[in-house]
């Protein structure tokens, strides 16, 4: 089952390891957590620093005073344009929540798009939850078992040691984390993969264009809120929170391929990859290839995942882009690459709604 990398919530990684992967023990103590949060701040000042070339000496007129233009990166994700009855232009840019150091600085198509927005609008602003403590309180709250529960008796026997492994073999050991529920060990596992490439969060599209827009005073429009997404980690049932973490258990080299997989199609805009990886009958067809039989409850699960994490979420980005159209204001809209494809991808479902959505160009 390929993973859906960009369709994860923007709070996962930023949030939950903001306490339960940081360094935290098996007994929930967490004076010893270690956040991102200050991380992603350095890296993405330093990135964003390098998206505009600024003149050697703005004094002097003479042009061969002036550096020369920083070379941007040649990423194309996927990009559209929308426009409403008011003349707001809504340009919409696929996400990935977790970048490579080759996308920055970021081609010039892009930092023109936010220049001329009034408005970025993105899935949630990470900086609102750091800074909220009531929020981070409810999160520590969900993420440990009570008692003498621990995550063993929620996955099966095969899962458990294949995510065992997988974490052995990154470096790490589940042991530490035993009391934590399984949406937290999805989000462990996944920064544990990110370890093995060089994908890093602070370097993520969406909180980096935040950085940016926040530095050049524009207005910050969220689709979604911080306790909504917190709330969906933390309602997320054990079947579906296996389904996310049983994609570890195949081991970590190809894990690592699909992470890199996903990259590489992010960059390059690469529409069918992102579909392909909703549709059933692919990834049925894909676990065929490599010998393996979907069962009806696997099957089941995998459009239950779907409808949870993508589907619904959609129908309400579609509602907020729909208010944002009814303004006079040019607007910058990025959220993750899944959200925008297939026929229930916000895409669809603005165009059903009888707008006009074009795909852009490089």
């Amino acid at each position: 089952m390929k993973r859906l990398f960009t369709s994860v919530v923007s709070l996962v990684t930023a949030l939950t390891m903001l306490t339960a992967c940081g360094g935290s023990d098996s007994s929930g103590d967490t004076s010893k957590t270690e956040t991102t949060t200050t991380t992603q701040s350095s890296q993405a000042d330093e990135t964003t620093t390098t998206t505009t070339a600024a003149p050697a000496d703005s004094s002097a007129p003479d042009e061969s005073s002036q550096a020369e233009p920083e070379q941007t990166s040649s990423i194309t994700p996927m990009m559209w344009e929308i426009t409403g009855e008011n003349g707001a232009k809504i340009t919409m840019i696929g996400a990935m929540h977790a970048l490579k150091e080759d996308a920055y600085p970021l081609p010039k198509k892009i930092t023109d798009a936010l220049d001329e927005a009034d408005i970025l609008a993105i899935e949630c602003n990470v900086t609102n939850i750091t800074d909220n403590l009531a929020l981070q309180l409810e999160q520590l709250k969900n993420m440990y078992y009570e008692d003498d529960d621990s995550l063993k008796n929620h996955l099966s026997p095969e899962v458990y040691e294949g995510i065992t492994q997988f974490a052995k073999d990154c470096g790490s050991s589940l042991a530490l984390y035993e009391r934590c529920k399984p949406w937290v060990i999805s989000s462990l596992l996944e920064q544990l993969a990110m370890n093995q490439t060089d994908l890093n969060a602070g370097l993520g599209f969406d909180s980096n264009l935040t950085e940016m827009a926040q530095d050049a005073g524009k207005e910050i429009f969220e689709l979604e809120s911080a306790s909504m997404q917190i709330e969906l980690l933390i309602s997320l049932p054990d079947n579906i929170c296996e389904l996310m973490i049983s994609e570890y258990a195949i081991g970590k080299d190809e894990v690592v391929k699909e992470y890199e997989d996903t990259y590489t199609a992010w960059c390059k805009g690469d529409y069918d990859f992102f579909a392909d990886g909703l549709d059933i009958e692919k990834a049925r067809e894909t676990a065929a290839k490599e010998g393996i039989e979907f069962t009806a409850e696997e099957e089941a699960l995998f459009e239950e995942y779907n409808k949870l994490m993508i589907y619904d979420r959609n129908v309400g980005m579609r509602d907020k882009i729909k208010q944002l159209l009814e303004s006079d204001k040019n607007v910058l809209l990025t959220v993750g690459a899944s959200h925008f494809v297939g026929d229930k991808g916000i895409v669809a479902l603005l165009e059903a709604d009888g707008y006009t959505v074009t795909r852009i160009d490089y």
